[in-house]
């Protein structure tokens, strides 16, 4: 990338891999907009704990008891989802490995070229409050924020627009000059017949929810 290839900073860019799918390789619909590029064989489990683990890799040692009294924290802080991300640290209680990417200095250095910030409006994990703090923190000159009005997590419902502000840096050096807003190409829950959902989710789970009378 630094040389100025963005081919496998742009094949990075599939959200996860499915060894159990039986559709072609680079043709998921997570694909579409990448033709010719294929998503790396990563489990999204893998990529997901060396990202977390990476950044608290210099972070206190706990023994199991620490986190158990963490986990009684979460539940106890929301019965209903309050450890769900219990299991997406934990992991890091056994991590060892010191990444070299990691950084842990001051933001007012000047960049070579500005990170590509993407904030979702919509998102109950990374919330675009946190992307804006740090575009600010950073500057114009070391960060672009796109804003991406969309449900879910990062930007994952999917925007051409999004896609297009992507591509353009990482295969042709271009970012935005200023904060640009991109709007989801579609809403969520799309009104849809049997079959199509049939598809979607497929023939088991489909049953299941007509038979709990969900539509």
């Amino acid at each position: 990338l630094e040389k100025g290839n963005g081919t496998l900073a742009v094949e990075m860019v599939g959200w996860s891999y499915d060894p159990a799918s039986k559709e072609p390789e680079g043709e998921l619909p997570r694909t579409r907009g990448w033709k010719g590029i294929e998503v790396p064989k990563t489990s999204t489990d893998e990529l997901t704990l060396a990202v977390i683990c990476s950044d608290s890799h210099d972070d206190e040692r706990h023994n199991l008891d620490w986190w158990a009294d963490l986990q009684d924290n979460m539940t106890s802080t929301s019965w209903i989802g309050g450890n769900s991300r219990f299991g997406d640290v934990f992991p890091c209680w056994n991590f060892k490995t010191k990444p070299a990417e990691v950084y842990r200095g001051s933001m007012d250095h000047s960049l070579r070229n500005p990170l590509l910030l993407i904030g979702e409006t919509y998102d109950p994990a990374t919330p675009l409050q946190s992307a804006k703090r740090l575009h600010a923190a950073m500057g114009n000159d070391n960060s672009r924020l796109v804003i991406h009005h969309g449900y879910g997590h990062s930007s994952r419902d999917r925007s051409e627009c999004t896609e297009k502000i992507k591509r353009d840096m990482f295969l042709h050096g271009k970012w935005p000059e200023d904060t640009a807003e991109c709007f989801a190409d579609s809403k969520p829950f799309p009104h849809e017949d049997e079959k199509a959902s049939e598809q979607r989710f497929g023939a088991l789970e489909w049953k299941e929810v007509r038979q709990v009378g969900v539509h």
